[in-house]
């Protein structure tokens, strides 16, 4: 696999693709800066997030009442997201 050692790390940081996170980087990059929504700008994230570590990922933010909420999510059963709405680790 191709990839780069991360500053203070002294591991290799790569993609699932083998691309290396320099890839991913201008990948998210770009579509943020093509984003015109928060929903784009989700969508983004999500994809960055399953291309670097896998099949499922999730936003989650803060409500009004400062109770973590699910924005966005990928390949999570809502069953799951419903078990954890308002759980904060």
């Amino acid at each position: 696999m191709a990839g780069r050692t991360g500053i203070g790390t002294g591991r290799r940081a790569t993609t699932r693709h083998g691309g290396g996170e320099g890839d991913g980087l201008y990948r998210l990059t770009d579509e943020l800066y093509r984003a015109r929504s928060l929903e784009d700008v989700f969508a983004a994230g999500l994809a960055a997030i399953v291309a670097a570590l896998g099949s499922r990922a999730s936003i989650l933010l803060f409500d009004h009442a400062g109770v973590m909420q699910f924005v966005a999510s990928r390949g999570l059963s809502e069953e799951y997201r419903e078990r954890l709405r308002g759980h904060t680790p």
